[in-house]
């Protein structure tokens, strides 16, 4: 669905995207949408989707942050042997859902910290909990 919004302002008529089903992944879609929008790009909410009217998109340079979620496994692993992970560029603010695995891990036992250089490290301590969103909310 990112790919459709991402080349839909380059169609000659735009692109009305209506939606037959469930979204797998509405945070990403949304993260799209407002990047768009961010480089001049005409996105609109519709009941059942999303209009992009036709137009240029505003080149410029930018930073791409790092996926998020595909970070997870090798924190996770991190987490699990006791080593240590370091993912650079992890954003200040971002709407990934992937945002959360610093709390989260941290929460199942993983020394958790940024870094001078804005990475996010995690350290497995030895300790891994159960993390589970019951024991989070009570843990608040």
């Amino acid at each position: 669905m990112s790919g459709l919004l991402l080349a839909a302002a380059r169609f000659d008529e735009g692109l009305d995207l209506s939606l037959a089903g469930g979204v797998p992944s509405m945070p990403h879609v949304e993260m799209t949408v407002t990047t768009l929008q961010a480089h001049g790009v005409d996105v609109v909410a519709t009941e059942r989707g999303w209009r992009v009217s036709p137009g240029p998109v505003a080149a410029r340079d930018v930073v791409v942050e790092p996926d998020l979620s595909n970070a997870a496994p090798f924190l996770a692993a991190a987490l699990v042997t006791g080593g240590r992970v370091t993912v650079r560029g992890w954003p200040e603010v971002t709407t990934q859902p992937g945002a959360q695995l610093d709390r989260l891990l941290g929460e199942m036992g993983a020394d958790v910290v940024r870094t001078a250089d804005g990475g996010l490290q995690v350290t497995g301590t030895g300790t891994i909990a159960p993390w589970s969103p019951t024991s989070a909310r009570s843990a608040s």
